[in-house]
């Protein structure tokens, strides 16, 4: 049942750290540096989610990979743990096969870096009010 929690644990903290850490630092970069993005906020969220995303899905995705091959390997036959699986990866399809399906996760990532980190702005924005009115 545990099966791939600790690759979970790592590739949810690589996640967790590109939405609520590098979106918005990329976006306040870009928006600051960059003539194009000034006054477009929108501009500058899709481009500093888009990448984020594209880093983290980058980063995570062997990881992911490896999760659910032992994740699907319910009689551990083939592959032990996550670490075991990597070199099998390797061996078996080469540094191609840990990026199977990379695009379209790194798509769906980028979309969720954007909600998560617009989410996130808007719920400052709330605070902030609400600290100034106090």
């Amino acid at each position: 049942i545990f099966r791939g929690i600790s690759a979970c644990a790592v590739r949810e903290s690589i996640y967790t750290s590109g939405y609520l850490g590098l979106a918005p630092v990329v976006t306040s970069h870009l928006s600051k540096n960059i003539d194009f993005f000034d006054g477009k906020p929108f501009a500058a969220n899709i481009m500093g989610a888009c990448i984020a995303g594209i880093t983290a899905g980058t980063l995570t995705h062997p990881i992911d990979t490896a999760k659910t091959v032992i994740q699907a390997d319910l009689s551990a036959k083939q592959y032990s743990t996550a670490r075991a699986a990597f070199p099998m990866l390797i061996n078996e399809g080469g540094i191609p096969s840990l990026f199977k399906g990379y695009i379209s996760r790194t798509v769906r990532i980028c979309g969720a870096f954007f909600v998560c980190m617009s989410i996130r702005e808007y719920a400052l924005d709330i605070k902030t009010e609400s600290s100034s009115r106090a």
